[in-house]
This record gives C-alpha cells, sequence and structure tokens, in this order.
C-alpha cells in the first residue's frame, strides 16, 4: 500500500571523511508540505559545523566545498549544538507521514548518525523513510546504461543553472527542483512509489 507523505524535507551534508575521523562541517534541511499534489515551503536549517578535536580540513574538502577555517570559525557552532537542532527541527514532522529526500544519500546518512549518534545511541534514524532521488532520475533520463548522474548534471537536463553546488543548503534546493521536475513529468504518485523509499538500518557508529 502506497504511504501518503504530508511533508518531505530535502537535505545535504558537506563533510571530511578519513580512515580515522569523520564529521559533518555543514548540514541543511528544508522542509516542504505536500499541498494538492505541490510543494510548499514550510522552514528550514541549515549551519556550520566546528571541527572536533583531531579533525582537520584539507586542500581537496576545501576546494570541493569552498568551506575554510575561517568560515567554519566565524560562522561554526558546536556539533552538540548542531545535534540538539538537527534533531529538534528534524522530531517536528512524524515519521509516519514525513520523507527525507537526497542526492546520493549514503553518505548524508552516515554523516547524520554521526551526528546524533557517536557519543552515545540518541535517535534512530531508521524511523523515518529516506528517499534518493538520484537513482530515480538516473533511471529515468540517464542515455547511457549504468551512467552515474550528478546533481549538476541532472540540473542542467532540466534547465536549472547558475546553482553554487557543493554547498549544502544550495545542494537541498537543487534536490527539490529535481523532485518538482519530477512530479510534474512523471506524476507524484509514480515518484512516491514504494519501489523507491529506501528503508535505512541505522548504522553502528564505534563510541570513542
Amino acid at each position: 500500500m502506497q504511504k501518503k507523505y504530508k511533508h518531505l524535507i530535502f537535505f545535504d551534508t558537506e563533510f571530511i571523511s578519513t580512515r580515522r575521523k569523520n564529521q559533518p562541517i555543514e548540514i541543511s534541511l528544508i522542509a516542504y508540505d505536500i499541498v494538492d499534489n505541490e510543494l510548499k515551503y514550510d522552514k528550514s536549517f541549515s549551519t556550520y559545523i566546528l571541527l572536533e578535536k583531531g579533525v582537520y580540513l584539507n586542500k581537496y574538502v576545501t576546494a570541493f566545498t569552498g568551506i575554510d577555517n575561517e568560515m567554519l570559525d566565524k560562522y561554526g557552532i558546536r556539533i552538540s549544538d548542531a545535534k540538539e537542532q538537527f534533531l529538534y527541527f528534524l522530531l517536528n514532522y512524524s515519521p509516519r507521514d514525513t520523507l527525507l529526500v537526497g542526492w546520493s544519500i549514503s553518505n548524508d546518512i552516515f554523516m547524520f548518525d554521526i551526528l546524533v549518534n557517536k557519543d552515545e545511541r540518541t535517535f534512530d534514524l531508521s524511523v523515518f523513510d529516506w528517499y534518493d532521488i538520484s537513482n530515480v532520475f538516473t533511471s529515468l533520463y540517464a542515455e547511457k546504461k549504468n551512467e552515474t548522474l550528478s546533481l549538476s548534471n541532472a540540473c542542467k537536463m532540466i534547465g536549472i543553472e547558475n546553482l553554487n553546488f557543493h554547498d549544502s543548503l544550495e545542494d537541498a534546493n537543487a534536490t527539490k527542483y529535481v523532485m518538482e521536475y519530477l512530479f510534474k513529468e512523471q506524476g507524484i504518485n509514480k515518484i512516491l512509489s514504494p519501489k523507491y523509499i529506501t528503508k535505512v538500518k541505522s548504522r553502528k557508529v564505534p563510541v570513542k
């Protein structure tokens, strides 16, 4: 039986991932209500996160995201505060009728799990349904078999340009544009079919 979602939350993260240290450094979520099969903006949350001890920016992360130490020092908040604010935002929405939507979401989910569960098991992310729009869009519109489309490729294909990709808030917005396109071209019932929903198993993040 197909669920009738009332809310879609578009999300993205920018992060540092190494063999020894993993940490989100920017997270963004934008919530929309579904009203008459269209998306109506509700609210958003976005923040930079200060580096934890032993975590360092490198040239690759800065070049990829545009985030540097000065930005984090000026605008970042402690990871404990980011965790509290993230959960406060998310838990305003019932898991029963809310779908979280991102592009290539496995790393984002891993970072969210680190954010909320690193020091102690606080919240099971699997209570929500998750949606990897990259798989859906690629399956419908990629010209070559086994081709992997980036979010920027997808936006270019649907006529959305001049976005600042690899900024988490911009990427969350871009994901929303792609979803609206799919709703228009394919229909909301097809796009929100249960076969496209990702059931997440909460990862076991080691406590240190």
